[in-house]
């Protein structure tokens, strides 16, 4: 039997996917937050690794508050009950804090 992970892996290898994800991530991201979020492109590793690229973070003022050329996370759990998601890593490439 193929796991979810796997099929949500070979999906996110589609470009016309991995376009609609983006835009939902930074649209949710952007609403969660309350600042404008943009994000060229995301891809998601089998072990669990989230890659932004192309990361820009707006302040209220629509200014560029942070930008980097790539965000990238892994997991290390998300407790559902509290809304939590634990980082085992996170490393920002070519960023910049204005």
């Amino acid at each position: 039997m193929v796991s979810l992970q796997l099929v949500v892996f070979l999906l996110l290898r589609n470009p016309e996917v991995q376009t609609l994800v983006t835009r939902f991530a930074a649209a949710f991201l952007t609403q969660k937050t309350g600042t404008t979020i943009s994000i060229d492109g995301i891809q998601v590793g089998l072990t669990g690794k989230l890659h932004l690229t192309g990361l820009v973070i707006e302040d209220e003022h629509g200014n560029e508050m942070i930008v980097a050329d790539e965000l990238s996370v892994a997991l290390a759990g998300i407790h559902q009950t509290r809304r939590t998601v634990r980082l085992r890593m996170v490393h920002l490439t070519g960023a910049e804090f204005v």
